[in-house]
């Protein structure tokens, strides 16, 4: 591998070093050196994202509890059965 690293995080090539590159790692260079494009997220977008996230799984949580306990509250009515059975 080549070793070279992006700009931001000290990638400083000499004039007479990069002279003795081959075309290749002169193109490898200029593709590493163009800072990055991505977008860069701060703490409190991270954490805004993580709330907002753990509140949509707490409203999906709590309606599903509500459905199975009405459910099970339908299936364990045996007040019917038993004056059947009697």
């Amino acid at each position: 591998m080549f070793g070279l690293r992006c700009k931001a995080k000290g990638l400083s090539i000499t004039k007479e070093r990069r002279s003795k590159l081959s075309f290749f790692q002169k193109q490898r260079v200029a593709i590493i050196s163009k800072p990055c494009s991505t977008k860069h997220l701060t703490e409190e977008e991270i954490k805004q994202i993580f709330v907002k996230a753990l509140n949509s799984l707490l409203k999906v949580k709590e309606n599903v509890i509500a459905r199975r306990r009405s459910l099970i509250d339908s299936i364990c009515q045996t007040g019917k059965l038993c004056r059947k059975k009697k």
